[in-house]
């Protein structure tokens, strides 16, 4: 039976209170119990006199205190519903796990708590159902591609994983089990962190939660987690689900990136003939005018606006070469012998700047390439990397063989490259040089997508290095070869302006590689 007196409610929650199969009981602010209800005393098996005007920390679990404190302060502070999971001692001595739903009314300072799932009484053995679960746990974890953990809610560490998490993370599990996510270095993001712990306090669940991760060699990952509360070994855990969407992620930067150069691309053929033909009008004038007596007093301003307008043609140039599928037809190409016949120009650059080439060139496979676009491409990046060095900078260029890819790479010893640049590279229009364009290392990425050939680039502050890798065997066809260009896109047409086409060829393409 109910206490009478210590507390007075609304009719509805009166009724609630009196006739729940919950058990609930009603608290101060100082955690002094105010009331219990009838399934309350069954649960714990004790009388209300036993009870009433008793703290509440003295039927809890001595190791749990600290969660009971954290709670009551977060309810005191303002009128909230938080969870709580703790061992409740019940009359016979045995402790149980409880979890409690909170409500806590800051005008009235009163805490209304009810729980709403128990667990097996502490201390009784349960093989049967341990064993039984362990095994659907892993039996059903390990069938999936998603991270899948279960950790302790009293401290976080890690109690079991999946198959998959040791295999994306790179730990084994003795180097997982029993530390948690900051711990080892796996979860670093502080402020995620505490979203999700506030959702697991206020719902007892999260979802959709996109977090990075790091595996053991530091690298940066990103996940989508989810994760529930769940009664394992007898204790409340979290079962956490992580799904890896880093490549997806990567994917979508790919197509945002080969949006922007696309566009580009629709610039340069609309708007680069109509302006060079003016501007080739305006500098003839200009040169007939120059040499005339009477403007003989003005030639700097004439050379400073012709010269003007051929940095304007030049930029022109390069937008057009943008727009423009490639002609040449893809052959056999030794990249050795490309290399060799362009390091005397190179050299020639970098001594007049007081810088050097170095090269270490091995024996490689031919490719299928367009010479004319593989010199291109060299050109840009050994002249990205002598522009990025100081006065007896060395840069390097390598040429190998790994398995059936061909790496060319350029080193330079610049200062590197800022992380929010370096993660637009090749953006149109991206440069940090103060005369620069931005156009250079964008015509790389084309090239190298029309070689079906892919660029990564490694930067820190003693230099940055271009890794080209070409694929050994291409494939030879020339539709591919226009296609590859732009994967997402169909071949620019520069009388075509219909945007419905270039998304639904989009759309294709993205369900085919998705499949």
């Amino acid at each position: 039976m109910e206490s009478e007196g210590t507390g007075t409610m609304g009719s509805e929650a009166e009724s609630f209170f009196a006739l729940s199969p919950y058990a609930c009981l009603l608290l101060r602010f100082d955690c002094r119990i105010m009331r219990v209800n009838v399934a309350y005393e069954e649960l714990l098996g004790y009388a209300v006199a036993e009870v009433v005007d008793h703290n509440f920390y003295e039927f809890i679990h001595p190791d749990d205190h600290r969660t009971v404190n954290k709670l009551e302060q977060r309810l005191s502070q303002r009128s909230c519903v938080q969870y709580m999971d703790v061992r409740a001692r019940a009359k016979s001595g045995h402790y149980i796990w409880l979890r409690f739903k909170c409500i806590s009314k800051v005008e009235e300072k009163k805490i209304f708590a009810y729980v709403i799932s128990q667990g097996i009484p502490v201390g009784i053995e349960n093989e049967q159902q341990h064993d039984s679960w362990e095994e659907r746990f892993a039996i059903l974890s390990n069938a999936t591609s998603s991270l899948i953990a279960l950790c302790s809610l009293h401290d976080n560490r890690f109690l079991e994983v999946n198959n998959r998490f040791l295999q994306v993370t790179g730990y084994e599990r003795s180097e997982v089990i029993g530390k948690n996510g900051e711990e080892i270095g796996l979860l670093r993001d502080g402020e995620k962190l505490a979203d999700c712990y506030e959702a697991i306090q206020t719902k007892g669940t999260f979802h959709n939660l996109e977090m990075d991760f790091y595996t053991k060699k530091s690298e940066k990952r990103i996940g989508l987690f989810a994760g529930e509360i769940v009664y394992h070994q007898d204790q409340f855990c979290l079962l956490m689900v992580c799904t890896d969407i880093t490549e997806q992620q990567l994917m979508k930067q790919e197509m945002l990136r080969l949006d922007r150069l696309h566009l580009v691309g629709q610039m340069a053929a609309g708007i680069g003939h109509e302006i060079r033909n003016p501007m080739t009008t305006v500098r003839g004038y200009l040169q007939m005018l120059s040499v005339r007596p009477e403007y003989g007093m003005h030639q700097r301003i004439f050379t400073t606006m012709i010269g003007e307008l051929d940095r304007a043609n030049q930029i022109l140039c390069e937008f057009l070469s943008m727009a423009r599928q490639p002609d040449g037809a893809h052959i056999d190409t030794d990249l050795r012998e490309v290399i060799d016949s362009l390091v005397p120009l190179m050299q020639a650059t970098a001594l007049m700047q007081n810088k050097q080439i170095v090269t270490k060139l091995h024996d490689v496979a031919a490719i299928q390439g367009d010479p004319k676009e593989v010199r291109q491409l060299l050109l840009n990046l050994v002249q990205n990397g002598l522009d990025a060095m100081e006065a007896g900078g060395v840069l390097t260029i390598t040429l190998k063989q790994e398995h059936n890819q061909t790496l060319l790479s350029v080193a330079d010893q610049g200062p590197g490259i800022p992380a929010h640049i370096l993660e637009r590279i090749g953006t149109p229009f991206l440069t940090t040089k103060e005369n620069g364009v931005g156009i250079g290392l964008t015509i790389c990425y084309g090239i190298a997508a029309r070689h079906q050939a892919t660029i990564d680039v490694s930067s820190s502050p003693r230099g940055t290095t271009f890794h080209v890798a070409f694929p050994v065997h291409a494939n030879e066809s020339t539709t591919d070869h226009q296609e590859a260009a732009y994967p997402f896109f169909p071949p620019f047409s520069e009388k075509s302006t219909d945007f419905s086409e270039h998304f639904s060829y989009a759309s294709h393409k993205l369900t085919e590689v998705l499949k």
